[in-house]
């Protein structure tokens, strides 16, 4: 699965659990690029929360949740085919 990825990190890899953002810093980290400068797609609520207190750029995918169930997400989508990269990248 490393082919498709450059790095993998599961729960196993971290002490605590989403909403902690343990799990996407170490990947920040396993990527060397800095939280900042990292989107996440999730569809949770513990998800974006996680990636907000990781300083990381949230998207929300909404399959479980709509965006007015967020407070400050400034990103939602209904799915993947949606979203609009470029959008994303300059923020």
């Amino acid at each position: 699965m490393l082919n498709s990825f450059d790095a993998l990190i599961t729960a196993k890899d971290v002490v605590n659990g989403k909403p902690s953002p343990d799990i996407f810093l170490r990947a920040a980290e396993e990527l060397q690029v800095l939280p900042k400068d990292c989107i996440v797609f999730e569809d949770s609520r513990s998800g974006i929360q996680a990636a907000q207190s990781a300083n990381m750029t949230p998207v929300l995918i909404m399959t479980t949740h709509n965006k007015s169930d967020f407070n400050n997400i400034e990103y939602a989508y209904s799915n993947f085919t949606e979203i609009n990269l470029d959008e994303l990248l300059i923020s």
